[in-house]
Order: structure tokens, then C-alpha cells, then sequence
């Protein structure tokens, strides 16, 4: 799809990424309605869609957060006015509000209510009278994982579209993915100088990764040869990689090793005066260096980065790579 207003940076008249995001239940109608939108050349809609303070996803995303401090903040208070002499209903009310608060370290991170029901069953003793009102207790509280009170399964007389249930059931992880839109949108190239430990940064790039991989570098050690291995097998990974043949280097000559056994799913060639060092993933996402794709020189050297969302970066890197496979030597 073209549009004029979001061209990535240095790369005009061509087609860009276009990130769609899909109805949960009759999504076909809405995407087609959307492809239309995005058509509209007079209309900026990827900045409509990711919003403002008025409008778009981040009204929405601002709205399940009130949504979720006010339910969690107000839950004991909730469940504390139940609380009598009766020790079983006094258990049910402890086990409720310790599954809310106590489950995982990160805030707003609750389990599914149908989880908290069945470890209630398993831990508290649960009568016929009980059942009724640990049913009462739980539509007080945060009902999924990140806050929402309303059920994805459309069990709770959910009033809302079915294009708007995505965001209030995950709004912790849409807000990372508009988060990680935005950067790409408004910053396709980053730069991080002297920075030390890149191995984040790869392997978000790996377990992104749904077709191909292009890798280029000098040295690479066993462990990342298997992480590489691992994800390949893993997601059907098609992998190349360009090295070099330097057996001073006894990781590097256990890595070349490891290579020649691994299977068919990664392919290798020696490259001679070989320096360079960069990753391609998908043939979209582009992370490049100073370091090399080892242990030391993902986690403890200091290095340069840079992470390139561009098509033009992409494109260019994928036009070497091509030049020096064609030109580089098979691994045996």
C-alpha cells in the first residue's frame, strides 16, 4: 500500500510497510474498510490510527488504564465488606485478593479469572453457598491479565465492538506495539554509540524473525550458533550466513564446526578480508555494528549499534549480502 504522508525516511515512490491491525471476530470487513482508508492519500491515517490525546489507540490505551488502577484500587475495599464469621467466606476473600496481588511482580499483570477460579477450588474449601458468592467476589475485580473487566469470550454481555476487545484485553502489550510503531515511523534509524551488551537487541531481532535470516561476520561463537539453530528449527527459519575461516580462533573453529553439522536449514560461505558485520531480518528489520556475533561482543564489549527499520537500509544491505554470497566460498 502507498501512502504519501508516512514515506520512510530517504525512500520515496515505492510501497511501504503497512501494519494492519485485525478484528477478533468478522475481521475481514473491518481490514477492507481500513485498506480503504489507507488509500486515501488526503487523510493521515497511520497518525489517526496511532492517535493523539483525543483520539486513536492511546485514547483507548488511556482509558483501560484508568480502567485498571481504579479496579485493583478498589477491590479490597470490595471484597473486605463481605467479610463476617464465617472463616470459609473469610478464606475465599484472602485467596481472591492474594491471585490479584501477589501472582506476578509487574503491576496490572493479573490471570485470567477462569485461572483464579480454578486454583480457589483447589485451595479453599468450596460448598454449595460459597460457589455463588466466590462468583460474586470475582466480578468485583480485574477479569483478565492486564485489567479488563469485560470477558473475551463475550460471557459478561461485553457491549463493546469486536475491533475494540484486542485493545482492552492486552493494552499492555498494544501499548508496547504502538510504542515500537511510533519509533519505526518517527525514527527508522537509531544509532546507539559505545554502548555496551547488545544482546538484547539481538535477540529480539532473532525471535522476530518468521522467514529469513541474512547474518554476516568475521567471528561467531558456539552459543550463538545455536541460538541461531534453535530459532531456525523452531519457526522454520531459512538462515545465511558469511563468515570467515580463521581457525586461530578456537571458538570460532568450534562454531565452524558446528555449522557444518547443523542442518539444512542454515547455510554458510567463507568470505576472504571479511570485517563487515550486520544482520537481516525478514529482509526488513537491520541490525548492524561494530560487534561481532559472539559472547563478548554482544554482552561485554563496548560497541557501536545501529537498529535500521528503513527499506532504502534494508534494501541496500540485501543487494551486497547478494553480491558477496554469489562471490564467497562454500563452508567445506
Amino acid at each position: 500500500l502507498e501512502h504519501d504522508k508516512i514515506q520512510p525516511t530517504g525512500f520515496q515512490k515505492e510501497g511501504v510497510r503497512a501494519f494492519l491491525f485485525e478484528m477478533a471476530v468478522g475481521g475481514l470487513g473491518y481490514l477492507k474498510s481500513f485498506e480503504q482508508e489507507f488509500k486515501n492519500k488526503g487523510k493521515d491515517i497511520l497518525t489517526e490510527f496511532l492517535g493523539s490525546e483525543n483520539q486513536g489507540v492511546q485514547k483507548v490505551l488511556e482509558f483501560c488504564e484508568k480502567r485498571s488502577e481504579r479496579a485493583i484500587r478498589d477491590l479490597p475495599t470490595e471484597l473486605n465488606s463481605f467479610r463476617g464469621n464465617d472463616q470459609v467466606v473469610n478464606d475465599l476473600i484472602d485467596a481472591i485478593l492474594a491471585a490479584y496481588t501477589k501472582s506476578f511482580e509487574e503491576p496490572y499483570v493479573y490471570p485470567h479469572v477462569n485461572s483464579i477460579r480454578r486454583a480457589i477450588v483447589d485451595t479453599v474449601t468450596i460448598t454449595s453457598e460459597t460457589r455463588s458468592l466466590m462468583d460474586d467476589l470475582l466480578g468485583k475485580g480485574p477479569h483478565c491479565w492486564d485489567g479488563c473487566q469485560l470477558c473475551v469470550m463475550l460471557e459478561r454481555d461485553c457491549n463493546y465492538l469486536p475491533f475494540d476487545q484486542p485493545f482492552l484485553v492486552t493494552n499492555r502489550l498494544t501499548a508496547d506495539i504502538i510504542r515500537i510503531l511510533r519509533q519505526m515511523v518517527d525514527s527508522p534509524v537509531q544509532i546507539f554509540p559505545l554502548k555496551i551488551g547488545v544482546e538484547k537487541e539481538f535477540m529480539r531481532f532473532v525471535s522476530a524473525a518468521r522467514h529469513t535470516i541474512d547474518l554476516i561476520s568475521p567471528w561467531l561463537s558456539p552459543e550463538i550458533v545455536k541460538v541461531l539453530a534453535e530459532k531456525a528449527e523452531e519457526n522454520g527459519l531459512n538462515i545465511r550466513i558469511i563468515t570467515s575461516r580463521d581457525t586461530s580462533n578456537k571458538f570460532h573453529e568450534e562454531s565452524l564446526k558446528l555449522l557444518r553439522d547443523i542442518g539444512s536449514r542454515i547455510k554458510v560461505k567463507i568470505a576472504q578480508l571479511l570485517h563487515a558485520k550486520g544482520m537481516l531480518v525478514d529482509d526488513v528489520m537491520l541490525l548492524t555494528g561494530s560487534f561481532n556475533f559472539t559472547i563478548s561482543g554482544l554482552t561485554s564489549n563496548v560497541e557501536n549499534l545501529m537498529v535500521d527499520f528503513s527499506l532504502q537500509g534494508s534494501q541496500n544491505f540485501k543487494k551486497e549480502f547478494e553480491v558477496l554470497w554469489t562471490e564467497s566460498q562454500p563452508i567445506d
